[in-house]
This record gives structure tokens, sequence and C-alpha cells, in this order.
């Protein structure tokens, strides 16, 4: 198995993100991504992330794999602003796991991230589907959030990092609103951790 640091020194990170909606469900963005079919919409947000390392380091005894090392739990929060098709802020917290430092050498450093929570539009997301099918119509402003990230570092930059990231709504399956509704967006952006 690929060697992983056994922690992370941070408590903190502050994150900048911009984004664009991908026209795509969110099982099928790895493989659109890969084939060049991941189409996206004039729909965009900008935003700003907080999140708090809740638990810095624990081990993950996985069968048939080994054990992952290093782990992290983290709450993330964001804060973003929709332009283009849309024009709303949304707020989001998800409950995060962290994999461990993946260093495959030349000073770089990969860690993946998976999330869960809940997010809301605080104004009329124009560009979702409402309850009628409609877009911009009727809208769910409370929906299930989703995130899956994949954050570059390497050691020349210090507490510096790069990502990409995965942010889905949905209604989770019509829990909390019908299966058409919702959006994925696929951000980028820069991350200093404290």
């Amino acid at each position: 198995m690929a060697s992983a640091e056994a922690s992370r020194e941070r408590d903190w990170q502050v994150s900048v993100y911009g984004a664009q909606w991908a026209d795509s469900r969110i099982l099928d963005i790895p493989v659109q991504t890969v084939t060049g079919r991941l189409r996206f919409e004039r729909s965009y947000y900008v935003g700003l992330g907080v999140t708090r390392t809740l638990i810095r380091s624990y081990d993950l005894p996985l069968p048939l794999i080994g054990t992952l090392r290093g782990n992290s739990l983290e709450l993330d929060t964001s804060l973003l602003r929709h332009l283009g098709r849309q024009d709303h802020w949304e707020v989001a917290a998800a409950l995060v796991g962290r994999t461990g430092q993946i260093r495959p050498g030349a000073g770089i450093g990969i860690n993946l991230a998976f999330g869960a929570g809940l997010s809301y539009a605080l104004g009329r997301p124009r560009f979702e589907l409402g309850r009628n099918g409609v877009r911009g119509q009727d809208n769910y402003p409370l929906q299930f959030h989703l995130l899956a990230e994949v954050e570059f570092t390497h050691d020349s930059l210090g507490p510096w990092s790069v990502l990409s990231r995965i942010h889905h709504r949905s209604g989770a399956y019509g829990v909390l609103a019908p299966q058409s509704a919702g959006s994925n967006y696929i951000a980028v952006g820069l991350r200093r951790s404290f």
C-alpha cells in the first residue's frame, strides 16, 4: 500500500473556490470527465470555505486492503455566491472524512475527502427544478449536500494546497426533494491550512 503520513498538522483550513454547474448525475461525473463527455451549464459560484479538524488522525482497518493510516474527520462549512443562471447565496455544512496523505514522491502529497451534510439556498435557485418539474419554480431551499474532493500539496508550498471538488445538492432520493431536484458543480480552489 502507498505510504501515508501519520497526521497532518492542521486544525483549521480556509479555502476559496470557483465552480461551474456540471450537467450530469453525480455518479456519472468521473466517467464523463475521463471520456470528455462532461457538459457544463452557464451557472457558476464563487465561495469561501472554513474547515475545522475534529479528529486529526485515526487508523481505519479494511479487509483485503490493510490499514489506512492518518485519516482525519473534519467539519466543512461553505458560503457560496451563485452567478449566471442562478443568483442567490447558499450555505452548506458537511461532516468530512479525509484520507491520510499519499506520498507518490517528489514532494507531492495527495488526499481524498468525502462528506455529507445539508445545503440551504438563501434565495430562489432559478436553474434547479422545483416541485412541478419547472426550473426556478417552487424550489426546495433545504437539500442534502455531498462533497468529494481531491487535495494536492507539495512540500515547497508549505501550508498552501490546491483542490478540486464536486459540490452536490439533492433531495436524497426523495427524502428532502424529488430525485430531479438539485445540482452538481465542479469546483477548483486554493486552501490555506493553520
